[in-house]
């Protein structure tokens, strides 16, 4: 893909984003609308689910591909095409159960004037419509070193509620609240985090090349979801876990509820690492006597501890950075790898 198709591709991602999250859904009272601040509506915009259904049915794919010796279905074109079929009308499905319940309690909030009876079917059809559109939209965008668009996509609504985010954090800065320690603290967080990145990317590109090189051409990009994935997926591991002792040990829960988050946080941070293991492994890459694959990999593993809990200690100071978190510094940093690979493969492609 050149530069000048990967920028027209973010442009139109972009484009597309922004006038969805301005569109209501059917129904919607204009007396209640006429009312609304003009960012509130997005949480009521044919967008408001977002990539939310595509993110909890391709963590459970992501889930699956990491389990070992399982059979190797994508050999089979024909069964491929069936699973993806698959994960499309589940992420389909799911948005439809979601939006079912948010179109309920929007009615009963008073959104809708109580003589109108088709706003349920009609919020359902739009929530699944859009979510249609972000699914073919995540397969028609490549991003160098991952299998789809899903993750720029995931980063709209951050860049679109980053203005908003930074000027309530200006705010906050005229009144006292927020000290310019705090910006110094935050800033600098983020700028070493997206470095940090950046430079696990690369030393993962040179491990994953070692790696593969007898069958690989040098111009090969190694798979980026080791640098993201492990984030979400321990995070989804530690509510499952979490959820299971709430049901076999209601009172264990009780006795921890004062330091949860804390509980939370650990457990997640121990089980990053062996998700980032699994991705190693996934990648082709063995650990057994290559100590520079081990090194890279608990080095992605203690940079996306970092920025678990960076990401927690910076929102006790009053929620900076504003709108940004590990996760969304992660998303951004790899969709920009991801854009820029493609300009590079166009301009090799080029000359």
């Amino acid at each position: 893909m050149s530069s000048a198709r990967a920028i027209a591709i973010f442009a139109a991602v972009a484009v597309v984003y922004a006038v969805g999250t301005h569109i209501p859904l059917p129904g919607a009272d204009p007396k209640v609308l006429a009312n609304m601040a003009p960012g509130a509506i997005a949480r009521i915009s044919i967008f408001a689910l977002g990539t939310g259904p595509l993110l909890a049915v391709f963590g459970w794919i992501e889930l699956a591909r990491l389990v070992p010796y399982r059979p190797d279905w994508g050999r089979d074109d024909r069964l491929r095409r069936i699973g993806r079929i698959v994960v499309k009308l589940l992420v389909l499905a799911l948005a439809a159960l979601q939006g079912r319940g948010i179109a309920a309690s929007l009615a009963a909030g008073g959104l809708v004037p109580a003589e109108f009876d088709l706003f349920p079917p009609l919020a359902v059809g739009s929530y699944v419509g859009a979510t249609a559109i972000f699914l073919f939209l995540s397969d028609r965008i490549r991003l160098t070193g991952l299998r789809n668009g899903f993750w720029l996509l995931w980063c709209m609504p951050v860049l679109a509620g980053l203005p908003s985010a930074l000027a309530a954090a200006f705010d906050m800065s005229r009144g006292g609240a927020l000290s310019p320690s705090i910006w110094a603290l935050g800033g600098g967080l983020l700028v070493l985090s997206v470095g940090l990145l950046v430079l696990a990317a690369g030393l993962w590109q040179a491990v994953w090349q070692r790696a593969v090189s007898a069958g690989t051409p040098p111009s090969a990009t190694a798979p980026l979801e080791i640098l993201i994935w492990p984030i979400v997926l321990s995070e989804m591991a530690t509510v499952l876990l979490l959820n299971l002792l709430a049901m076999v040990a209601p009172m264990a829960i009780g006795e921890l509820s004062p330091v949860l988050e804390i509980c939370f946080l650990v457990l997640q941070s121990l089980l990053i690492v062996p998700f980032v293991f699994a991705y190693l492994r996934q990648g082709g890459v063995g650990a057994r006597n290559n100590p520079l694959a081990v090194a890279t990999a608990l080095g992605i593993a203690g940079l996306q501890i970092l920025l678990v809990w960076s990401n927690y200690g910076l929102m006790l100071g009053n929620g900076f950075p504003p709108g940004i978190g590990g996760l969304s510094v992660a998303a951004l940093t790899v969709s920009f790898l991801g854009l820029l690979g493609a300009r590079r493969r166009g301009v090799r492609r080029a000359r």
